[in-house]
């Protein structure tokens, strides 16, 4: 809401009430690879371009924790689903701003008590929102179309001023979800006798959002509930498998480090926790419960935890073992990912694969790499010569 709407949307909600003429979740953030990743990389100090992206990012987090936090407040005064449907949405919302901050290590701004606020311009205006709300039951669906109005606004502002792929896929996914609340608020309010008229967006945005495709049912909520769809048993048992996978590459990376010393490691095990955390986001997108345990070395899954103990124990044997012990882990993940992706047809699941398999073959150039340096000729030994060569020819 850092627009001219953030100074005028007080008075806009005192407006509405004389006016009588997630659904979706968040979509797997795309992952760009890199093994030579720093702690300066993608630093928010880069450039005052960048460091502007990273503040309306931030700000972002707040706008969206201020919805999630007035619906929650609407919905125990007013005991409406679409309050409690389009806050938990919200509350993905939130979280997927979060992974952003959490992947550009940016400080969180948001504040973990309800309806409390770093920024105090959106400390007031949810102030204000919620005394609005508290009027009537159509003031309160009125202030939930104004937010909802106001966010499509601030999305589209960030798109414009943003050329980083990865905070544009959160943002048009956010702001998708924006547009199925808004259509729940205005379904709501038809119900309640009200034609309501957009207050931010011009007639015609309104217009295209309204009919559109996507409907809401009677309470509501979004009858296609998720910009992402569903998964399979099979896709969500690909997810689990792969969460785990990913976590073993991490921790056997991290104690080759630990033994051999060699910055490879370093990097490539902070790549694997990215990857792990987007496995993590679809599992928790999809409702699966993590099968991840926190202890390094330590897998849920008990094939995993005895090809973890073989890698270490060959790993330990030398540096070259140790480099050997990588490569191998990086053909088998990127069979691994290619299978599932045989298996997969959820858009958001096959992005979130093929980024982590850009990935893996990414960190199995640059085990190759070491190998070499150090006089050996790796030879593939789970791919085909073929597909291990076109690898080694990528960028």
């Amino acid at each position: 809401m850092k627009t001219k709407a953030l100074k005028s949307i007080g008075m806009a909600v005192i407006l509405l009430s004389f006016i009588f003429t997630g659904c979706e979740e968040q979509a797997a953030i795309d992952e760009f690879d890199n093994v030579n990743l720093t702690s300066e990389t993608d630093s928010p100090d880069a450039d005052s371009t960048t460091s502007d992206v990273y503040g309306m990012l931030k700000y972002m987090r707040e706008e969206e924790k201020l919805a999630h936090d007035v619906y929650v407040n609407m919905f125990e005064l007013w005991d409406a689903k679409v309050f409690e449907y389009i806050s938990k949405s919200e509350s993905k919302h939130t979280e997927s701003v979060k992974g952003l901050l959490d992947y550009f290590r940016i400080e969180d701004p948001a504040l973990p008590s309800e309806g409390k606020f770093t920024n105090q311009e959106l400390q007031e205006l949810y102030n204000t929102l919620v005394a609005k709300g508290q009027s009537s039951f159509v003031d309160a669906l009125l202030v939930g179309a104004t937010i909802e109005e106001v966010d499509i606004i601030d999305l589209d502002t960030a798109m414009k001023n943003c050329d980083v792929d990865t905070i544009l896929t959160v943002y048009a996914n956010l702001r998708k979800g924006s547009t199925h609340h808004l259509k729940a608020f205005v379904y709501n309010l038809s119900k309640q006798g009200f034609d309501y008229k957009p207050q931010y967006l011009t007639r015609d945005e309104y217009d295209e959002i309204i009919n559109s495709s996507d409907s809401v049912d009677e309470n509501g909520k979004c009858i296609d509930t998720t910009n992402v769809g569903t998964i399979t048993e099979k896709e969500a048992e690909g997810l689990l498998w792969m969460r785990e996978e990913e976590k073993l590459a991490h921790d056997v990376y991290v104690n080759m480090f630990k033994l051999w010393d060699v910055k490879t490691f370093d990097n490539i095990s902070k790549s694997e926790t990215k990857h792990t955390e987007s496995v993590l986001n679809l599992i928790n997108l999809f409702g699966l419960e993590d099968p991840a345990l926190p202890g390094i070395g330590e897998f849920k899954n008990e094939e995993l935890q005895k090809l973890y103990d073989e890698l270490m124990t060959k790993g330990e044997e030398s540096l070259i073992s140790g480099l050997l012990v990588g490569a191998t882990i990086e053909e088998v993940d990127i069979l691994d990912l290619e299978e599932r992706m045989d298996e997969a047809e959820n858009e958001a699941v096959l992005k979130v694969y093929s980024s982590l398999e850009r990935g893996s073959e990414a960190h199995l150039r640059a085990f190759v790499l070491q190998l070499k340096n150090r006089g050996i000729d790796y030879k593939p030994q789970y791919l085909s010569q073929e597909a291990f060569d076109e690898i080694m020819e990528g960028n």
